[in-house]
């Protein structure tokens, strides 16, 4: 997916965004305590997305800047219950502000960087092979993509 410009990341990750901020707008903050995807409640969802946007974003970051020897592997599933731990005892109000500015701060990097290196390509201890930033694009907006089809049927039994 190398052939998307510059101006179609950004539109992409600002759509995303929106589309996670407007299902946000307006939920009650009692259903930010209701269950999805098993073990998780809304605002553990959000609080996730935050973390894995910013983590993304210092990737992005670190390859841009040449900085290699910052990107380290991660276990995922460790990573993300101690991001949950984390956040446990977080206001929702908190949790949304967090959301905001991760994911802010995602199209922010992304604007700022010059169109030439969204293609060239790095090696990294998780990949197999070289990443390239759009590489990490995709995966932010994929990752967006899977969790929005869990709470879809969330969001349609609040509308009820």
């Amino acid at each position: 997916m190398a052939h998307k410009t510059h101006t179609d990341w950004i539109d992409q990750i600002s759509t995303s965004r929106a589309e996670v901020d407007a299902w946000l707008v307006g939920m009650p903050e009692k259903h930010w305590q209701n269950w999805v995807e098993g073990q998780w409640k809304i605002k553990d969802l959000v609080g996730h997305l935050a973390a894995w946007s910013d983590l993304l974003t210092d990737q992005i970051e670190d390859l841009a800047r040449g900085n290699l020897e910052n990107i380290k592997q991660i276990e995922i599933d460790i990573w993300n219950a101690a991001q949950i731990e984390m956040r446990r005892d977080w206001s929702v109000a908190k949790i949304w502000q967090e959301w905001k500015q991760a994911s802010h701060r995602t199209q922010n990097v992304i604007t700022q960087l010059p169109a030439e290196v969204f293609s060239q390509r790095w090696p990294v201890p998780w990949g197999e092979g070289q990443v390239a930033i759009y590489d990490l694009l995709e995966l932010w907006l994929l990752h967006l993509k899977q969790h929005k089809e869990a709470w879809e049927p969330v969001q349609k039994k609040e509308k009820k």
